[in-house]
């Protein structure tokens, strides 16, 4: 290439052409999307494409490793975890000629499910409610088992009692009748949260235990009972006699 200047002075640059055939070309089903997901790659050659080669190769561009390799013009893959990656084609012809094409993929975490039920399992403890967050998953099967639970009742971060070892089930003793908020928390390892809000109607606070020792005796020999009722101001009796104490 020459250029002639304002001064009429001409300037020479020299260049070198490579015409490659065939030209490699890679087609993908997406350009990113999340763990889990399918994609589908195909290469696509200019020209005759009559007994030419495809190598694939997938980087995972964090940890400078191939995690695949493949000698198909098509093929499809799952990616089981986020990060960056090189996806590259190799085109050759039988001559030995060869082209190379790359495309990065960015492969996202997608965000956990929030879920959980609740019900009074003992009508002796109608304030004494069971939640049971276990139902919670994240679509990102990697992360699954990871997930952190955290509780709100009426907006105030609670922990559950006689919670399992990760929190997500439980039971929560409520001190005041009428609706009550209940909000859960789930949160994966990539810091990526979900909320489900739900409410509960508590109608008593009025629970009682009670113990009885021994719990077997002889005819004609004592046994002592024992109510626990925080609430309770009157306690009444019934042995089955139809008399009340």
């Amino acid at each position: 290439m020459q250029l002639r200047t304002n001064e009429l002075k001409t300037v020479t640059r020299d260049f070198e052409v490579s015409i490659h055939d065939p030209i490699a070309t890679i087609s993908s089903s997406k350009d990113d999307g999340f763990i889990g997901e399918k994609f589908t790659f195909s290469a696509k050659a200019s020209g005759n494409e009559k007994n030419l080669s495809y190598s694939w190769e997938i980087i995972d561009i964090n940890n400078d490793d191939i995690i695949l390799r493949k000698t198909d013009k098509l093929f499809t893959y799952i990616f089981t975890k986020k990060g960056k990656f090189n996806i590259k084609l190799r085109v050759t012809q039988p001559s030995g000629e060869v082209d190379i094409d790359t495309q990065i993929l960015y492969i996202n975490s997608r965000a956990p499910i929030a879920d959980f039920s609740t019900k009074i399992p003992l009508a002796n403890k109608p304030n004494r409610v069971f939640i049971d967050g276990s139902r919670s998953s994240d679509p990102d099967f990697s992360d699954d088992g990871k997930l952190t639970f955290t509780w709100f009742i009426d907006g105030e971060k609670v922990n559950l009692e006689d919670a399992n070892s990760n929190g997500s089930v439980g039971y929560y003793v409520f001190d005041t009748v009428g609706n009550h908020d209940i909000n859960l928390e789930v949160r994966d390892p990539d810091n990526i949260s979900a909320l489900k809000k739900s409410k509960i109607k508590i109608d008593s606070i009025l629970s009682v235990e009670m113990f009885a020792f021994p719990r077997v005796v002889q005819r004609d020999s004592f046994i002592r009972f024992v109510a626990e009722s925080p609430e309770a101001e009157i306690f009444e009796w019934d042995f089955g006699d139809g008399i009340q104490k």
